[in-house]
This record gives structure tokens, C-alpha cells and sequence, in this order.
């Protein structure tokens, strides 16, 4: 589509231009007779006086290891003032990624898509699905939570267009009759099915059912060789023969895995799965099927969730469960992790330490363009940063991680908290509809529980602050960095405003990671009743918080929920979560569309100035 979309472009501009689609062109001798044969098939006039023109140009699709791609090129080159050549990633990276012949060429990617044009291509697919210009804000914040839930990491999935489209395509229309893998396992088995489907695969069942069972027993030998991410060709050879020996697998299916569209690759004697979520799902489907007998596999991942691959392996492994086995060893290391420390309960002892940094930092009223696409936009500017900033930190630090886990204690059961909520969450958003209420209500309250004890390590012991105030005075006082010029109060001053401005961010990142691992709609009333059993500020401030993350519109109910947090929750008395839940709500204000006399509502209950915004004409009623 790229190549057709660039072929039309170039043509607009009046630039003479013929397309070629390397894989419909035969192995004739005579280059000219092939390039004359595809002019008289996209334009009119004399081939001869085209051909004589300096500044052609001429776009190949399709390349192939073929060597008649390659004779073709290498004529036009003489012929054309400018080429471009379109390319599938593994082909390239398969056959010319080093070839000296394509070192004139310059080498550019499709970048994975940002946050922005994620919601942007929802917002098109919406518009012409239903034939609406006026996008749903409400109902994309929910596609994009199911989206995101998918597209848990940018390296097992990139954020590619055909990949979001995808998911949207097999969420609407093609989800499995027999749920035996959840919504999200079952988004992961349709991409591998057209991938085998693509590389000519029979479409029977048999051959299929053939591909998917020596994939799995694959990733399960890849995994046991403890490398996670290739087999030597010695070890696979192995591996084959001993395969070979208790099931039937045709050569055409082995051949066609590792074909150039194929899910296995053999690069420098490693044999290894080409996309890196295709090894994850045949692992866990392996682990599913083959539970009883990897139980201590499975438990010591449990125990060690914080390593990226155990996360990834438990995620996939659930989503093809059955049972609720794997998901009770989960909860219960997430219950038993920083044991000793209560949830926050966010009451005014807790949160006292943040009264004098609120006017500060945290303003009463948010800056805003008063444009709901723009706000929306930039919040997406940060998600995608946020993305990157957390990818070049798991890159430099997954090691680390996992050395000081091992380390120590608190640390450990603080990441693997942290690790639980993210795998619990996949469970709730993709598995809710097959769990009885009762355990749903478990899994939320342990994921609630888990961000308010993370919250509450710097909260619990408030004179701990001060020992850290000093040690950081102390040390830098030795440092070169230090100012003799001031004051040690001003010094320790400063330092204590900077060590609580982290201590609150960390607790409200803790509360926030919880809230969005429970953001669906279906969660409701599990939600409000854990809330109501709690009865405690942390819970309701959570519960008011996923009425906003899941409403489809701010209307009586969302409107109601709002005022009794405002009253509550006053400034005099509560001034951290009154502000919590101000600035919560002029967020989502700001990014969706409410009506007027709701907006008017808002302002006037947190005590804030309101400027009614300007409605910005259409062109046509301006010129009109």
C-alpha cells in the first residue's frame, strides 16, 4: 500500500513513474520488453519517448531473493534517475540487510506508531465504521485500554497500524465460539494463523494443528535450554529427530515454517522464532497443556515475575488456562508480598506530609487549550514518552533488577508487586466474562491492596523521612557539589522538599498503576462494593477515579459521584485528595467532550474560575 500510495504521489507531481511488482514479472532476458509490458499496463502515450526522459523514476514492490529482482534492479539502475525499492522486513533482514550491492541505496523503516496516531487511526476506523464525524471520546479510551492490553510491550508487539487494525478486526467480528484462550490470546493466535496461512500452509486442520504442536514443543526446548531466545542448530537437529520419533509432521510443514513469511528463522546456526510473540504464546500454550508436570517451572516464574521474561511467559501461559490454578499462585504471592506493611488508607495522618508542597507543585487549576483534540494529543505525547523512557530502562536495568531482587528482600517483593498488578490486569480486562464474581472481587482487591501497600512503604513510618533527609545531607555535604555559601537549613530544607515531592509521586503512581489495571466497564459494581466494604479514602478515591476512567459520557451519575467526593474530600480538611480529585477531574474535562451545564457544574464545585470556551466556526459557516 506504501509503494501504490508513493507511485500515485510521485505521479500528482508530474514525474514520470512506472511501478513494478517484482513477484508478477517473469525470468525473460529482454529488461526493456518487461518495462514497455507495464507502461502499456499504467499509461498511455509512446513507451519509446518516456523511456527518454532523464528524471524517471521507478518503484519495485515485492522484492524477493529471486535473482531475476535483483538482473531487473541492476538494469534500471542504468535507466532510471531515481528508484525506490519496497521490501518485507524479514526478507531484508534474511537476504540484503549486508549486500554490498544495495550500498548506494538509503535504508528507511515504517516507524512503529505513537499514542497520537494510535488514537488517530481509531478515531478513522470509528468514523467509517459508523458514519460519524463527531468522534466517541469515551469509546475510544476504551478501545485503546483493549488495544493496550494487547500491545503489552512494543518488542513482543510493535505498535504497527496493520497490527492495531487487527486487533480492532478480530475484537469486532471473528472471536472464537469456543473460549477456550481469552480475547487477547485468541488477537495472538489469529496473527500466527495468517502468518502460517501466508506462507502457503495447507489450510486444513491437520496441517495446521501439525504447525502449532511443534511450534509449542519448540519454544518449550528453547525455554528448557534456559537461553530464551534461540536453539544452536546441533540442539535443534536434536530436538528434530527426537520429535520426528513421536509425532507425524510432514516436510512441506517444516519447510514452510522456515519460508520467508515463515514463524521460524536459522540465522548464523540459531534457530529461533522470527517474531518474539509468537515464542511467548507457543511457550505458555505448552505450559497450559502441560501444567502438572511444569508445576515448579511455573511457580519459580511465579516467584520471579519481575523478569520480563517470566512476566511475558505467566501472561501467555494464562491466557490459554483453563483453570484457575496459575491465577490463585499469582494472588497469593502478590497477597504475601511486602507482608508487613498495611494498604494506605490516604487519611489525614498519612497524607499531612504533602500539605505544604501541594500550592507549590501541584496547581489548583490546570493550563489548557480549552481544544479537547489537543489536549488529547498531548496526553498522548507523554504516554508514548513515558513508553520510550520505560523501554531504555528496562534495556540498561533488566539485569539490575533481577541482581537486586535477589539482594534484597523488600526490593523483591516490591517489583514482583508491582509485576503481579500487570499480569492480574491482563487477567481481569481479557478474562472477565469467563470468572465468577467472587474471584473477579479477589483480583481487584488484590490489585488495590498491592498499589496501597507500595504507596503506603513511605507513608507507614513518616519518621523514617527524616533519617533519609539527613543521610542525603550528609552525603552531599562530602560531595564536590556542595554550596558552602548556604545555609544547612537552607540546604536540608531543599533537600526535604525534594524527598517528599518523590515521596508523593511515588504514591500517586502506586494508586494510579492499580486504578489502571481494573479500568473496565464490566468491573462496575465489583468495584463499587469493594469500595463500600473497605470504607476507606484510598477506596473511594478509587472508585471515583474508574467511574471516570470507564464512563461512557459525564452525566447524573458521574456528576453525582464528583459532588460527594468534592464535599467529602474538602479542601480544609483533606486538601491532598481534594486536590487528587480536582485535578483528576479538570483532566478529564479537559480531554473529553462534557456538556456545558456539566463543565459549568465542575467549576463551580471545586471553587474554580470558569471562561466559557469559544466555539470555533466551520469554514463553511464563516464563508457562508
Amino acid at each position: 500500500k506504501l509503494c501504490a500510495w508513493m507511485y500515485l504521489e510521485t505521479y500528482r507531481q508530474k514525474k514520470p513513474i512506472i511501478y513494478i511488482d517484482l513477484s508478477q514479472i517473469s525470468n525473460s532476458k529482454n529488461k526493456l520488453q518487461i518495462l514497455e509490458n507495464q507502461f502499456r499496463e499504467q499509461l498511455t502515450g509512446s513507451f519509446y519517448e518516456w523511456f527518454t526522459q532523464h528524471d524517471k523514476v521507478i518503484a519495485f514492490d515485492n522484492i524477493s531473493k529471486e535473482s531475476k529482482c535483483i538482473d531487473l534492479i541492476k538494469y534500471c539502475e542504468e535507466q532510471f534517475s531515481q528508484i525506490f525499492i519496497f521490501s518485507n522486513s524479514d526478507i531484508y533482514r534474511s537476504y540484503y540487510i549486508d549486500d554490498e550491492r544495495f550500498s548506494d541505496y538509503v535504508e528507511t523503516k515504517i516507524k512503529t506508531f505513537c499514542h497520537s496516531k494510535q488514537e488517530e487511526l481509531i478515531s478513522k476506523w470509528l468514523r467509517t465504521k459508523n458514519n460519524s464525524e463527531s468522534p466517541d471520546h469515551n469509546l475510544i479510551d476504551s478501545i485503546e485500554t483493549n488495544i493496550n492490553s494487547i500491545i503489552i510491550d512494543n518488542k513482543v508487539l510493535p505498535r504497527y497500524p496493520f497490527f492495531i487494525l487487527s486487533i480492532l478486526q478480530t475484537y469486532e467480528s471473528f472471536m472464537p465460539e469456543n473460549l477456550r484462550i481469552s480475547a487477547y490470546g485468541h488477537c495472538y493466535h489469529a496473527l500466527i494463523l495468517a502468518r502460517l496461512i501466508k506462507t502457503g500452509i495447507s489450510q486444513d486442520d491437520s496441517a495446521l494443528e501439525s504447525a502449532f504442536t511443534f511450534c509449542s514443543n519448540l519454544a518449550f526446548q528453547i525455554y528448557k535450554e534456559g537461553n530464551n531466545d534461540a536453539l544452536d542448530e546441533n540442539i535443534f537437529n536434536k530436538f528434530q529427530e527426537n520429535y520426528s520419533s513421536e509425532y507425524i509432521i510432514k516436510d512441506s510443514v517444516l519447510n514452510r515454517l522456515f519460508s520467508e513469511y515463515g514463524l521460524l528463522e536459522n540465522k548464523d546456526g540459531k534457530i529461533r522464532f522470527s517474531i518474539q510473540y509468537s515464542f511467548y504464546y507457543f511457550l505458555g500454550k505448552y505450559l497450559t497443556e502441560n501444567y502438572d508436570e511444569n508445576k515448579e517451572a511455573i511457580s519459580s516464574m511465579v516467584e520471579s515475575s519481575f523478569a520480563r521474561h517470566n512476566s511475558l511467559t505467566l501472561i501467555f501461559t494464562i491466557h490459554h488456562a483453563n483453570d484457575l490454578l496459575i491465577i490463585d499462585e499469582i494472588i497469593t504471592y502478590t497477597l504475601c508480598a511486602i507482608d508487613n506493611t498495611k494498604p494506605a488508607k490516604l487519611i489525614k495522618d498519612e497524607t499531612l506530609i504533602f500539605n505544604d508542597l501541594l500550592n507549590r507543585i501541584l496547581p489548583d487549576k490546570l493550563e489548557k487549550s480549552g481544544d479537547v483534540s489537543e489536549e488529547r494529543k498531548k496526553e498522548r505525547v507523554l504516554r508514548t514518552q513515558a513508553e520510550e523512557m520505560q523501554k531504555d530502562s528496562n534495556e540498561v536495568t533488566e539485569e539490575k533488577i533481577v541482581t537486586l531482587a535477589s539482594q534484597n528482600t523488600l526490593l523483591n517483593q516490591l517489583f514482583q508487586c508491582n509485576k503481579n498488578i500487570e499480569i492480574l490486569s491482563q487477567i481481569l480486562k481479557n478474562k472477565t466474562g469467563s470468572l465468577k464474581k467472587k474471584k473477579l472481587y479477589e483480583m481487584v482487591e488484590t490489585i488495590c491492596d498491592a498499589g496501597l501497600k507500595m504507596a503506603s512503604i513511605m507513608l507507614e513510618n513518616q519518621s523514617e523521612i527524616d533519617l533519609y533527609i539527613n543521610f542525603v545531607y550528609k552525603q552531599y555535604r562530602e560531595s564536590d557539589e556542595y554550596d558552602n555559601t548556604k545555609s544547612d537549613t537552607y540546604h536540608i530544607q531543599n533537600i526535604k522538599q525534594e524527598l517528599i515531592f518523590k515521596v508523593m509521586l511515588w504514591v500517586l503512581s502506586s494508586i494510579e498503576k492499580s486504578i489502571h489495571a481494573i479500568n473496565k466497564p464490566e468491573l462496575r459494581e465489583i468495584v463499587f462494593q469493594l469500595s463500600q466494604d473497605k470504607a476507606t479514602p484510598a477506596y473511594e478515591v478509587i472508585k471515583y477515579f474508574f467511574v471516570l476512567d470507564t464512563c461512557q459520557k459525564f452525566d447524573d451519575s458521574t456528576k453525582s459521584n464528583f459532588e460527594y467526593m468534592v464535599k467529602k474530600y474538602n479542601k480544609i480538611e483533606h486538601p491532598f485528595l481534594n486536590r487528587m480529585i480536582s485535578i483528576r477531574t479538570q483532566h478529564y474535562e479537559s480531554t473529553h467532550k462534557v456538556k456545558e451545564h456539566y463543565r459549568q457544574n465542575i467549576f463551580s464545585t471545586l471553587g474554580i474560575g470558569y471562561k466559557k470556551p469559544k466555539i470555533q466556526s466551520k469554514a463553511s459557516d464563516i464563508h457562508s
